[in-house]
């Protein structure tokens, strides 16, 4: 079996999420107190089928983040995908970042969210900012 076609387990992705957390945190762009419980999930229901996403970061009913990812997720995409989410939980955990099913709170306004499968929605302010902080996260991981 190729290495790269190996489906990830919840043990994998909690120990990558660590690493990026621990990047975060040296970067100054969490502060480690702010790091609150979270869990991690994978869709078995299809949620995720049903958007254009593979994985995403939401807060339950109990105001307890969590990361979502796909059952399928192999380990050749894990690395992108878990920083990316770690960061949108990094932003929930400074407090200027609340998704919601219509809108997402960023700073404090409520602002109308674009569809996931709408090519604008990589412009979304925290989504340019998980962009750009997944990117410096895996050239630390690379290291």
């Amino acid at each position: 079996m190729n290495k790269e076609n190996l489906i990830v387990t919840s043990e994998m992705v909690q120990g990558l999420a660590i690493m990026c957390q621990k990047i975060l945190i040296e970067k100054e762009f969490v502060c480690k107190d702010m790091i609150r419980e979270y869990y991690i999930k994978f869709d078995t229901i299809g949620k995720l089928d049903k958007e254009p996403l593979v994985a995403a970061t939401s807060v339950d009913n109990n105001d307890i983040p969590y990361m979502l990812f796909r059952n399928t997720m192999v380990i050749n995409e894990a690395r992108e995908l878990v920083a990316h989410e770690s960061v949108h939980l990094a932003q929930i955990f400074n407090g200027y970042y609340m998704p919601g099913f219509n809108y997402t709170t960023w700073y404090g306004a409520k602002i109308e969210k674009n569809a996931n499968n709408d090519p604008n929605y990589k412009d979304m302010p925290w989504e340019e900012e998980a962009i750009m902080w997944a990117e410096i996260i895996i050239y630390e991981l690379k290291k």
